[in-house]
């Protein structure tokens, strides 16, 4: 039998059939599925995620965020997906500032390992171009960035430089984070909203602590537009040059 029990909230690999493994050779990130990854029972205990720190249940639980946005990205995705989705999102949204301001409150930790499964069975049910993935990978396989830090600072930014491709799904995505406009507008609130989520637990912004240099942009750059995800969706340059100077803070 294959027992999985999470230790944090953010992957959700405990239900699905995929893993991700660092190849140093190559320095990308591949994406393995089988379905000798799947579990036969997955254990949700909130006792053991009590003594993650503040830092990794933030970007863990940006993890999870993510992968519920992303889904909702897609413009048809089916509605028992959108469902897991769309509530996981709200529950991260509502709980993760607890989590991070009181690592034992049990409620709020349980709340986010179920949130972080329902995001990862949506990735599962439908998945396709994920942008914000596609630049998290390149980033912790070039630069040895957390994957959840990669994924929490990228969100905001990406949905900001790449507005249109958010567009329509716009007021999918207004109604889970609360806020007003239309069309363009509204994704630009809801990546404001994501930035004061990130400003209220505590999670960087941007990967400056990381001290990365401008001369490894063409490096970077060719590692975003050769991930394997970028299969789904092809980045354009300009759009991955942008992104990559905002995060490293480049001028």
């Amino acid at each position: 039998p294959h027992i999985s029990v999470p230790t944090t909230a953010g992957t959700g690999a405990e239900v699905t059939n995929g893993a991700v493994i660092y190849n140093k050779d190559l320095g990308i990130k591949h994406l393995i599925v089988s379905h000798y990854l799947e579990s036969d029972i997955a254990v949700l205990d909130a006792h053991m995620t009590t003594g993650l720190p503040p830092m990794l249940t933030a970007a863990t639980g940006m993890d999870a965020l993510t992968h519920a946005v992303e889904i909702m990205g897609h413009p048809n995705t089916g509605d028992f997906t959108l469902a897991h989705a769309e509530t996981s999102a709200k529950i991260i949204l509502e709980n993760l500032p607890k989590v991070v301001a009181d690592g034992s409150n049990l409620l709020a930790r349980q709340a986010m390992l179920n949130a972080s499964a329902m995001a990862c069975s949506a990735v599962v049910n439908d998945f396709g171009a994920v942008p914000v993935h596609n630049f998290a990978h390149a980033f912790g396989a070039a630069c040895h960035i957390h994957h959840g830090e990669a994924n929490g600072v990228l969100l905001p930014i990406v949905m900001e430089e790449f507005a249109d491709f958010y567009v329509p799904v716009a007021d999918r995505l207004k109604g889970v984070f609360g806020v007003e406009g239309e069309g363009r507008d509204a994704v630009l609130a809801c990546a404001a909203a994501i930035s004061g989520l990130l400003e209220a637990t505590g999670h960087p912004r941007d990967f400056a602590r990381h001290d990365i240099p401008e001369s490894k942009l063409p490096e970077i750059a060719a590692a975003i537009a050769g991930d394997p995800i970028a299969a789904f969706l092809p980045l354009p340059m300009d759009l991955i040059e942008t992104v990559c100077r905002r995060v490293c803070g480049w001028s």
